[in-house]
This record gives C-alpha cells, sequence and structure tokens, in this order.
C-alpha cells in the first residue's frame, strides 16, 4: 500500500490564515478561496495569551502539589506541550505515576481520571525508559472499561461521560504513540456514545442507555457532557480512519476496522490486550449513525453553547478545546480567530489571580495545567503533531511554484503533474535542476504504483549516490512504499550531511512503522540526537526481523 507523506509537526509554525491568504488569493482583489483575517487574531502565539500562560506555568513551578496524580500529571503535560520536555516536573510527575504502580492497593484505587492523564502524560514524554509503566497504566485502563462501553466509578454499572473522556483521550494519545486501541474498545466505546446521547442531541453526566433505537432522556445535561462525548466520538473515529471519511464512504463501506499493518509484519500474540494493532475482526460500529450522533450533537451545541460554564468552567474549557480541534479537523477548516477561544482567554484573563493560578472548582494546581492547556491549544497541538494539519508542505515552507497552488487540508500544495520513477530517473539523467527541485518540494507528484525492481534498485542507490534533492525525494519515496525491507536503506540515510535528507528517512521511518512520532527527532537535531535516533530505529527493527543484517 503506498500512501502519501503524514508530514512532521511544524515548529517553525507560520501564521497558516495570511500565508493562505497572500498566495491563494484571500487577501482583497483574490479569488476568495480564503477570507482573511484580523491582524488582532487571538492565538495562543500573542503577546497577550502568552503573558497568561507563562504567569500560569511560574505558578505551577511553585505551588505545592496536589495529592491526586492526576493534577500532578496535568502540570507536567502542561509543560510538554509549551515545549518544555526538560522541567523537572515532567521527571517528577513520571516518578508518581511509577510509585503509584508500585503499590497494587493505591493502583486499584486510582480514580479514572489519573489513570486516563497517566497514559497521556507517558505518551508525550516518549521515553523508552517507562514503557513498560506505560504497558502497566494502558492495560489497566482498557481492563476497567464497562461491559457497555463506557467507564465509571467502580461501584456503579453505569458509564460516566466526564471520566470516558479522559479514558479515550489517553487512548488516542496511545494509540498515536504505537499502541491502538483494540477492536473491542472502539466498539464499546462509540456504541455507548451513540446510546446515551439525549434525544435533543445532548449528553448527561451518567448515561442512561437507550432500549433499542429509542434513545433514553439522560440527565444533568450540559456544555460541557457534550463537549466531552463529542470530543471522545471524534477521537475514535480518528482512530478507525473515519474521521474525515466522506458521506459515500461512510454510507457505502463495511463496518470493519482496517487492518493497515505495514508488510512483512505479523500481528502478536501476547495477550488480549496487548500492543498491537487493532484486530482483522468486525467493530461491529454503526458508523453511519455515529456521525449523525455527531452531527445531532454539533447542532445542539450550537443551539445550546455558553461560556463561561456554571459548573467547573476551566475543566469546561479543556473540553470545549479538545471537541473544537477535532471538529476544525474533521471539516478541514481551521478558523484563525475562533470566538469561543477569544471568550475562554477573556474568562481567563479576568480569573487568573495574581500569583498566576487559576482556582474555580478543580484545585489549584488542575485548574492551573487546564488553564494552560486550553490557551496553548494542546489538542490542536497533538493532532497537527499526528497528521501535520495545519502545516505547510510538512512544515518545511512554501512551495516555489506557485501559480498553481491550492489549498487543501491546512497545506499549501503546488500542482505538479504526476511523475512515475522512470521520469523522475530521467530528470535526473537530464539535469534537469528546476523540475528536481519541483519534485523535491512536492514528492507526493511521484507515481509509486507498480514500481519496478530495477527502478526500486535504483531509488535506493540515490540515497547513497544521488545529489541532496534526488536523495531527499528518494527517502520519502521509499517511505511511501511502506515495506520493511527499505527500512536498512533509511538508516543509512539518516547518517546523510543534508539535514533534509535526514528529516525525510525519519518521517519515512514513522510512515512504515506507523509510530506518528517516530523517536522525538526535532527539526534542529545535533548528532547525539540523530545517533541516538538511529539506534532507536535499529532497536524497534531488530524487535520485528530479530538477526536481520544492518550496515
Amino acid at each position: 500500500m503506498i500512501r502519501p507523506p503524514i508530514g512532521r509537526f511544524a515548529r517553525r509554525r507560520a501564521p497558516l490564515w495570511l500565508l493562505a491568504a497572500a498566495v491563494l488569493g484571500g487577501l482583497p482583489g483574490g479569488d476568495g478561496l480564503l477570507a482573511p483575517s484580523p491582524c488582532w487574531a487571538l492565538s495562543p502565539e500573542s503577546p497577550e495569551v502568552r503573558k497568561l500562560i507563562d504567569a500560569g506555568l511560574k505558578a505551577l513551578e511553585e505551588v505545592e502539589h496536589d495529592a491526586q496524580l492526576g493534577a500532578g500529571c496535568l502540570s507536567a503535560i502542561a509543560f510538554i506541550k509549551d515545549g518544555q520536555r526538560s522541567h523537572p516536573r515532567i521527571g517528577q510527575a513520571v516518578s508518581q505515576c511509577a510509585r503509584v504502580a508500585s503499590n497494587k492497593d493505591e493502583f486499584q484505587a486510582l480514580d479514572n481520571y489519573s489513570f486516563g492523564l497517566a497514559l497521556i502524560l507517558l505518551c508525550e514524554d516518549r521515553s523508552d525508559d517507562h514503557e513498560r509503566l506505560l504497558r502497566v497504566y494502558l492495560d489497566e485502563l482498557l481492563r476497567r472499561q464497562k461491559p457497555n462501553g463506557g467507564w465509571g466509578y467502580s461501584y456503579s454499572n453505569a458509564g460516566d461521560t466526564s471520566q470516558t473522556q479522559y479514558m479515550a483521550l489517553g487512548l488516542w494519545e496511545a494509540h498515536v504513540s504505537g499502541y491502538p486501541m483494540p477492536a473491542e474498545t472502539v466498539r464499546g466505546l462509540v456504541n455507548w456514545l451513540i446510546n446515551t446521547q439525549d434525544p435533543n442531541g445532548g449528553w448527561g453526566y451518567q448515561g442512561v442507555l437507550a432500549e433499542g433505537d429509542q434513545l433514553a432522556a439522560q440527565s444533568q445535561i450540559s456544555c460541557t457532557m457534550a463537549a466531552a462525548a463529542l470530543g471522545s466520538l471524534m477521537i475514535a473515529a480518528d482512530v478507525c480512519g473515519k474521521l474525515r471519511a466522506t458521506k459515500a464512504e461512510i454510507n457505502g463501506e463495511s463496518d470493519e476496522l482496517p487492518e493497515e499493518l505495514p508488510s512483512g509484519v505479523t500481528r502478536a500474540k501476547i495477550g488480549e490486550k496487548e500492543r498491537g494493532r487493532a484486530r482483522d475482526i468486525s467493530a461491529a460500529v454503526a458508523w453511519k449513525r455515529a456521525f449523525e450522533t455527531i452531527d445531532n450533537g454539533d447542532r445542539w451545541m450550537d443551539k445550546n453553547f455558553e461560556l463561561p460554564a456554571k459548573k467547573y468552567p476551566i475543566y469546561y474549557l479543556y473540553a470545549l478545546e479538545r471537541y473544537k480541534s477535532f471538529q476544525e479537523f474533521r471539516s478541514g477548516a481551521i478558523d484563525p480567530d475562533p470566538e469561543w477561544y477569544r471568550s475562554g482567554y477573556e474568562q481567563l484573563k479576568e480569573t487568573q489571580a495574581a500569583s498566576g493560578l487559576w482556582n474555580a472548582s478543580c484545585g489549584q494546581e488542575a485548574d492551573t495545567a487546564l488553564a494552560v492547556l486550553f490557551l496553548l491549544r494542546s489538542t490542536q497541538r497533538s493532532i497537527q503533531e499526528r497528521i501535520g494539519e495545519g502545516t505547510l508542505v510538512s512544515g518545511r515552507g512554501l512551495p516555489k511554484h506557485l501559480s498553481g497552488a491550492r489549498f487543501s487540508g491546512g497545506r499549501v500544495i503546488a500542482e505538479l503533474p504526476p511523475t512515475d520513477v522512470e521520469g523522475f530517473l530521467e530528470i535526473l539523467d537530464q539535469e534537469d535542476a528546476d523540475r528536481l527541485d519541483s519534485l523535491a518540494e512536492d514528492p507526493a507528484a511521484l507515481n509509486l504504483e507498480a514500481i519496478k525492481q530495477e527502478d526500486l534498485r535504483r531509488l535506493k542507490q540515490l540515497l547513497r549516490s544521488g545529489g541532496p534533492s534526488a536523495r531527499y525525494v528518494a527517502a520519502t519515496a521509499l517511505g511511501r512504499l511502506a515495506s520493511l525491507d527499505n527500512v536498512p536503506d533509511l538508516l543509512y540515510a539518516m547518517t546523510d550531511p543534508e539535514r533534509r535528507v535526514v528529516l525525510a528517512a525519519d518521517d519515512a521511518l514513522r510512515e512504515i512503522s506507523r509510530r506518528s512520532r517516530g523517536f522525538g527527532l526535532e527539526d534542529d537535531f545535533d548528532d547525539a540526537a540523530r545517533f541516538a535516533t538511529i539506534d532507536r530505529w535499529k532497536r524497534w527493527y531488530l524487535g520485528i526481523r530479530p538477526g536481520a543484517p544492518l550496515e
């Protein structure tokens, strides 16, 4: 199976609305593909927003730790999302996760909120050092799912919308880190959310299951619970690759989870809920009904939207940002200055204490971390990192040839005629620098269908003997072919003196492995980070193909 590049998270993000408007005519006199945005658009990078974020993070450094594990995990996640991956709070929270897991009684008594947040933290921290710890939390989280598909209090059979959202988000983070939801987990989660929607389109706190096709009336319905449920539904759809499916695809395709394994990989049979891709069994999810549920929920939210919330106002903001971020991804429409974000900012500006803390109902540490995560657009950042949404040509900048540019899926893309591998090799033979540069800026224009073995060998040779642009295109192409046979060549490309070739090879290995975050190689890597990443890729590869020859 050949796939387009997933794209790397743009660490050097440019204002998407401005670039797209300038290129595609959204500015006055253009064709109106993207309306111009006001110069005062509010975003996480705005000085007034950064002021609140910085004060909140400084306060989190000094505040006394909350007794709940979840609060400490939230603080650590806030520092990670702000790019402070070496902050001491992160190590402290991970150590607390390990301490709790080592005490059987304390571990079993841990609340579901803390379980979900611990799993998110361990996934976000991206360290192999605590992979075993991550699996301990993941296995217990999966075990706690109720027969009806939701999560809730241990003393009740009912699923709890509030708790379920944190478990769903934790499972999504695990999925994009290489620990996907088992099929039965997806099935239960989606069906529970479908069957606990109120007939009017909202959700309550403790879900009352529908009887047959007749939805049951829910209690304690609120925007907070609706945002939680809608975000969780879209998370499950994204895990199954269906969140951006067209109506025709939803109506016409089978209701099975895709297998989607790279060639050469077999499913490990090491436990019912072990790490691995969703198994090739029917998910028994009525996707048409699931998307009708989302659409009904969207309409309910539009009609009943409130901000601030009457109860748990900052907790609500975190759920709202998650819901809106997945909604953006589903629609492909990114508002550079959403009113809900501006209103949330105003609420937080008015309620932040002089110390930098917030304290609305969840405790100082938790509320402050939740506020910072909202202001940072933390879920949007996670989605960007997962699939590159909102980046420009994988975050590498604008294409040179803009005469045929189009705006698609949050990216500015230069239209290039499809080129097969033979044509690519002909470009090299003719030393056509302009066409090679164009292809290097949009490697997806290289048609890899029915590639000949001889051409594949030449692609691999280019990694060793071609020019920088040719090596870059070859590395990207080998990733799209999604074959484990190409891993040794891509590991060699990771030693390339050209930085963009190294990043292309790393992206290609992410494609093949389905580890969307890879091993965290940054765009501004140094040689120590490069060779540490190579070593981790080698260990991953040898774990799948023990004894395989490597250079």
